[in-house]
């Protein structure tokens, strides 16, 4: 009988291989009560079951805790700053292909900005970029690259008819562009991280974790990042004392490895 949040978490655990327990517990209840709520279901024993007994009902609640809020070009003070100093700096510096890697892509806005941005730095042989996240069906729109005007508001006229077409009031990402990203789904909690990255960008989905998971992950993108590389985090997330992590603060939420 699952009595409570702590035996629902359990049986969560082992019914979708999710670790609630990672996440901040007084947001993480909220959201599952709101979805509850949506579905019309009083208690956590009865949405559990309903969970366990329903493919559909467990794939479309994985997929409402773990989206994202996205647009292109987020933060455009952040990919100023990429293209005006970092990425070029990061091209000087190094031989061959650079490597950039953007955990928790959500419907893939976060890594075509960055396919858009390197087209207008390099050529495509200079990079690789790959992007990742644990929502299934988010990697498939992205894959798709369709969006709503209100997602590209940070993209010139210029950039929209260079690099999109447009469609029935939606504008789709060219071939040319969507090839540039591959996409793969990893769950950041149990997976093995990506290797010889020089840009990871992680944005806004620490937030979402507790302290000690939030060191975890940190500890695992550091790694993940060859010397001298760069981490890119939320504006309005916080890594603590980021010297004690070998990190030197190069700008509003950016970071090098030292």
């Amino acid at each position: 009988m699952v009595k409570d949040y702590i035996e629902f978490k359990k049986r969560f655990l082992k019914l979708t291989g999710l670790d609630l327990n990672c996440y901040k517990d007084q947001q993480m209840e909220r959201r599952i009560k709101q979805f509850m709520n949506r579905v019309k279901v009083k208690d956590y024993e009865s949405y559990i079951k309903l969970l366990e007994t329903r493919e559909e009902e467990k794939i479309r609640f994985l997929n409402y805790l773990t989206i994202n809020t996205t647009s292109f070009f987020r933060d455009p003070a952040i990919y100023r700053k990429l293209k005006s100093e970092i990425i070029p700096e990061i091209l000087s510096r190094k031989k061959g292909k650079v490597k950039l890697w953007s955990a928790g892509c959500s419907i893939g806005a976060e890594p075509y900005s960055l396919a858009i941005l390197m087209t207008e730095i390099t050529s495509p042989g200079r990079y690789t970029i790959v992007a990742s996240d644990i929502d299934e069906q988010a990697l498939e729109k992205a894959r798709e690259g369709i969006y709503h005007p209100n997602q590209l508001e940070h993209l010139s006229k210029k950039s929209l008819n260079k690099y999109f077409d447009q469609k029935k009031g939606l504008y789709q990402l060219k071939p040319t562009m969507r090839n540039k990203v591959t996409f793969k789904k990893h769950d950041m909690l149990r997976n093995n991280f990506e290797k010889n990255c020089d840009l990871i960008l992680c944005r806004n989905v620490f937030i979402y974790f507790k302290q000690e998971t939030q060191e975890r992950l940190l500890s695992n993108f550091i790694e993940s990042l060859n010397p001298q590389g760069y981490l890119v985090i939320g504006c309005s997330e916080n890594i603590g004392d980021h010297r004690k992590w070998g990190l030197k603060k190069v700008g509003i939420a950016i970071f090098q490895k030292e």
